[in-house]
């Protein structure tokens, strides 16, 4: 799986928590609602951002496994999570590439996961949910790209480098071929009728005083287009330095669209 920076994800993490749905995690704490000893399954946690997201309105008592590969985000997800007195929180090193069944506790109440099942293959995603079916755990899976980037002011090549990146997104993260935008459209498809379903845009909306998270995706947006054989490298960076000017004079407006999916079991 491809790696991402602890500056990265701190970078990110307002604007995950901004653009995510809070009537879906409603939906997760009225459920959770009275259940004891929720044993909590959070997929890539990266410096575990979930974890600081949901923890606090969820009952008291949880158990938390945070399953992740990269030793550098557990080190410095395990020296900034909070001690709440809630619950607890394990940091578990594994590699999501491999088999679910082991790496997911038996005893899982809930599965999470954040902006990563856009990264995943069709056959990852069928063996998920089998997963949360077979073991009637609910699935909270938020912020997964759908394809969807909006620049203002507009640029004649916007939709080409668009284009570009969201062909650069279907490649192998390191699960196979990935699911890119569809992703959230294939698992809504595939757990359709086997419980309650609910989802929800969740957008990112960055406006011109938020430089520089739009600057350090317009440069990962370049440098996934560039790595295509069929992209004119020249004009990528003619369109990069052009939106760099807008970001730069505060004129720059991004959204970049999510799905948020919430999952719950008919029963336990």
């Amino acid at each position: 799986m491809s790696g991402f920076s602890s500056d990265w994800l701190g970078l990110r993490e307002p604007f995950d928590h901004a653009a995510r749905s809070d009537r879906l995690t409603g939906m997760l704490t009225r459920w959770a609602d009275g259940r004891e000893g929720l044993v909590i399954a959070d997929m890539g946690s990266g410096t575990g951002s979930n974890f600081r997201a949901i923890e606090p309105v969820l009952p008291p008592g949880q158990h938390w496994y945070l399953l992740e590969n990269d030793p550098a985000l557990i080190e410095a997800g395990r020296s900034t999570l909070p001690a709440t007195g809630r619950s607890s929180c394990l940091y578990v090193a594994a590699d999501l590439s491999s088999s679910l069944e082991d790496i997911v506790p038996a005893s899982v109440d809930v599965v999470t996961c954040s902006a990563l099942l856009d990264l995943v293959s069709m056959t990852w995603l069928e063996r998920l949910v089998r997963l949360v079916i077979g073991r009637k755990a609910a699935l909270l899976a938020v912020l997964t790209y759908d394809d969807r980037i909006r620049w203002r002011p507009g640029d004649l090549h916007d939709t080409a480098m668009r284009d570009l990146f969201n062909r650069h997104q279907r490649t192998d993260k390191g699960f196979g071929p990935a699911l890119g935008g569809s992703a959230a459209g294939e698992l809504e498809t595939m757990l359709k009728g086997k419980g309650q379903l609910s989802t929800e845009p969740s957008p990112w909306v960055f406006r011109p005083g938020d430089r520089s998270i739009q600057q350090a995706l317009l440069d990962g947006f370049v440098a996934a287009a560039r790595e295509l054989d069929d992209c004119d490298k020249e004009e990528a960076l003619a369109w990069r330095n052009q939106r760099r000017t807008q970001i730069d004079r505060g004129r720059s407006h991004l959204t970049v669209g999510h799905i948020d999916l919430l999952f719950l079991p008919d029963s336990r």
